[in-house]
């Protein structure tokens, strides 16, 4: 009798901090479901848990197909402090 090999796959997922030009609305926001977003000094951060390289690729399709430029794209050290906590929260 053969025994079938099983396999536990874990996702880790990443916080990125995804940094775009101009102040969204929070209907613009909207776009960016499961992300808060932070409103301040003439950028939105939007942050959030992202599972693998598929899907910050479609974040950023999203951003451009928006028309908004792009700052930075920074994955967060969860164990360290965020800037960007100081702003707003618009989620």
């Amino acid at each position: 009798m053969r025994r079938a090999s099983v396999r536990s796959t874990l996702t880790v997922m990443t916080v990125y901090t995804i940094v775009v030009k101009g102040e969204l609305s929070p209907r613009l926001g909207s776009a960016f479901e499961g992300m808060s977003m932070r409103v301040g000094g003439g950028e939105t951060a939007l942050v959030g848990d992202i599972i693998d390289q598929a899907q910050l690729q479609g974040v950023l399709s999203k951003v451009a197909d928006l028309g908004l430029e792009l700052l930075r794209v920074t994955p967060v050290d969860v164990d360290a402090p965020v800037a960007l906590d100081a702003l707003p929260d618009h989620t």
